[in-house]
């Protein structure tokens, strides 16, 4: 059951889910064992047990970062209406739904900081999950620019 299974489903099924899956068979078990038709849970604590890593190297593509070039010419060809969106996605690495959750209150601009504090998913917004993630990110005057340019124009 315990190395058996995990191989048998292997490149079948992601790190998580299989985690997942112990999770679920170390809760069958215990289960079983309170109920009395088992005598002992073999998952509990045992370090025979090959847990999948969470992250293989055939997981975990590498990231292209774009070049100086390739931002402006990123930047260049995006539609004027959306230049704010991108410009501000290109120099913080936010997020597309921490982006989305934006709104003119995470705008810091004296200490010229913008603070992610939800995330818009599938048109909910939500806090995001870590104290990591809810974060302030340090930007520079160029963007802070494009941002009141915006916020003028539409107010």
């Amino acid at each position: 059951m315990k190395n058996a299974y995990l191989a048998s489903q292997e490149g079948k099924l992601r790190p998580k889910t299989l985690r997942n899956h112990l999770v679920i068979f170390h809760k069958l078990f215990g289960d079983a064992v309170e109920a009395g038709h088992l005598v002992v849970n073999r998952l509990h604590g045992s370090r025979a047990l090959r847990r999948p890593r969470a992250i293989r190297e055939d997981d975990d593509p590498e990231i292209e970062i774009l070049n100086p070039e390739e931002v402006n010419g990123l930047l260049d060809a995006v539609d004027p209406h959306y230049y704010p969106l991108f410009l501000t996605a290109t120099l913080t690495g936010m997020r597309l739904g921490e982006l989305l959750g934006l709104q003119w209150g995470d705008i810091d601009w004296e200490p010229k900081r913008i603070w992610v504090r939800r995330s818009l998913y599938k048109g909910e917004f939500y806090r995001p999950k870590t104290k990591q993630s809810r974060r302030a990110i340090d930007v520079g005057d160029q963007l802070l620019a494009v941002l009141s340019g915006l916020r003028r124009s539409r107010y």
